[in-house]
């Protein structure tokens, strides 16, 4: 009877290592990569039909150790779209440094656009930047520089007359 026990579980034992062999278990994959969108510059201070250079920084690891293996995407392309009311202005962004991407943005409209940054690797989508940016008439962004201008131009003046003045002796 002990014998029959032992030679069972011979037999079952062999059929599991056959079938582990026909079937493999895969273990996790260490090296998938996964990326992120870590720095977007050049887009916070846009002014209507003026070109602004955009940047955006992409960085690659592995997702089991990510601290450990944060390196520069240079194996990705890196697009924007830009978005307001029932307009679409798309952009592409070209590698300019490991990890670096730029391109020239220019929106037609001030207001508030939704900015959608994307990153893709081999037709899909591996990282996005979600962010809203306002955009500003030309005339508004220089209305403070036109308003710095007339204060000092009015103190100028002031000092000027007060300057002249002199206090009557009695």
């Amino acid at each position: 009877m002990i014998l029959r026990i032992r030679q069972s579980l011979i037999v079952i034992s062999v059929l599991i290592l056959i079938i582990m062999m026909i079937h493999p278990v895969s273990a996790k994959d260490d090296s998938k990569k996964q990326y992120m969108i870590t720095k977007v510059t050049g887009v916070y201070q846009m002014t209507v039909e003026q070109s602004n250079k955009m940047e955006v920084k992409v960085i690659q690891f592995n997702q089991d150790h990510p601290k450990d293996t944060n390196e520069p995407a240079s194996d990705v392309k890196v697009s924007a779209v830009f978005q307001k009311d029932q307009q679409a202005k798309p952009f592409s962004l070209q590698q300019t440094d490991d990890g670096l991407y730029q391109g020239d943005v220019t929106l037609p409209e001030s207001g508030e656009w939704k900015m959608v940054v994307m990153t893709t690797m081999d037709g899909e989508t591996v990282a996005t930047h979600n962010e809203t940016i306002t955009v500003e008439n030309a005339s508004n962004s220089m209305m403070w520089f036109i308003g710095l201008g007339v204060g000092i131009v009015l103190l100028v003046i002031l000092l000027l007359i007060f300057r002249r003045r002199k206090p009557q002796e009695s």
